[in-house]
């Protein structure tokens, strides 16, 4: 990756019915990554990550790539109940090299805690016995004691309840639903 190249304003050139524009581009050196880590992580290995992480010491350097790297991370946390872990980038640019810009890169991660489910209730329910949720929960959306709380989860489970119901609803089973 090419960071300080540049773009020169278009230069417009007419004649009869065809209009050409041209742009100058004059590439800047290439930039490697000279040094890549991965810090704060303490529930998660470095054996667990590094098939996350794209960016290597010895690569060409993209702020893009970089970024990517960081919201797979953020995805794998999150997976694992770790739903308010932030994954931030920071790039150092060293002094340039026989005709390439080098930059090492950290990829810090902030944990949070883990979120686990301790237990499921339910409340408001008359139309469906909690042990009828219960198995749905745990069937269809993994919504059980132990398990570890992921965002989406609740919303899965959400839905579950409300197509259970709505079910029960069209075989005549209960008036009601939202």
């Amino acid at each position: 990756d090419y960071q300080r190249g540049e773009a020169g304003l278009p230069t417009p050139a007419a004649n009869a019915d065809v209009l050409r524009v041209t742009f100058t581009i004059t590439s800047g050196p290439q930039c490697v990554v000279e040094q890549a880590a991965v810090t704060g992580n303490t529930s998660m290995t470095p054996a667990e990550l590094a098939p996350l992480v794209v960016t290597t010491a010895g690569q060409p350097f993209s702020d893009s790539t970089l970024g990517a790297d960081a919201l797979r991370i953020q995805g794998y946390y999150r997976q694992r109940g770790f739903s308010a872990v932030k994954v931030t980038s920071q790039v150092e640019r060293r002094e340039p090299k026989a005709g390439s810009e080098f930059v090492r890169v950290r990829l810090v991660i902030a944990e949070g805690v883990r979120s686990v489910v301790d237990s499921v209730h339910f409340q408001g329910h008359t139309a469906i016995d909690a042990e009828t949720l219960r198995r749905a929960m745990e069937g269809r959306s993994r919504l059980r004691t132990g398990e570890q709380m992921r965002p989406w989860v609740l919303g899965i489970a959400r839905h579950v309840a409300l197509d259970l119901l709505r079910a029960r609803k069209r075989h005549g089973l209960v008036s009601d639903v939202p």
